[in-house]
């Protein structure tokens, strides 16, 4: 795992940056039917919801993992939510996603690429999952060749 763990972080490092974010706003994601429209619109309002809920359960606790726990979620959430209203966007406007808000998700997910170091084994297996991430093994030349391919919760996927 600390290997996969490195390579994700690799697509987001100093060296490696801008062609992550090159590559992603070179990919051709046209999501332009109703249905697109009105899950993103669903996707948003779930959002909200899910913030509004963590925000009244931060008043009601004075733990502070508690607290660290509800404060992750909630910016988790607004990411969610960030993700959805670009897409939504470009769903009703035809407008692509500019490498300025892709380095924003970008930032983001290169955040959430940090907190796998601390993960435990069972969070980084269903991590791992969600990405659907793949390991091809070539046993002669002791190499492995790893690609991810995200599902956003909503239909936008797509590997680098």
């Amino acid at each position: 795992m600390p290997t996969i763990d490195q390579w994700l972080a690799q697509l987001f490092d100093g060296e490696h940056i801008d062609e992550t974010i090159r590559t992603l706003a070179d990919l051709d994601q046209h999501d332009t039917d109703t249905i697109q429209e009105l899950e993103a619109r669903r996707a948003i309002k779930e959002c909200d919801k899910k913030i509004a809920n963590f925000e009244a359960a931060l008043g009601v606790t004075d733990d502070p993992d508690t607290l660290a726990g509800f404060a992750r979620q909630i910016e988790r959430t607004r990411a969610e939510r960030k993700t959805v209203e670009l897409r939504l966007r470009r769903a009703t406007t035809d407008q692509g996603l500019s490498e300025d808000e892709i380095r924003q998700i970008v930032g983001s997910l290169a955040d959430a690429v940090a907190l796998l170091s601390a993960a435990s084994a069972e969070d980084r297996r269903r991590i791992y999952e969600a990405a659907q991430l793949e390991v091809l093994y070539d046993h002669e030349n002791r190499r492995a060749q790893l690609s991810v391919a995200p599902r956003v919760s909503g239909g936008v996927g797509g590997g680098t």
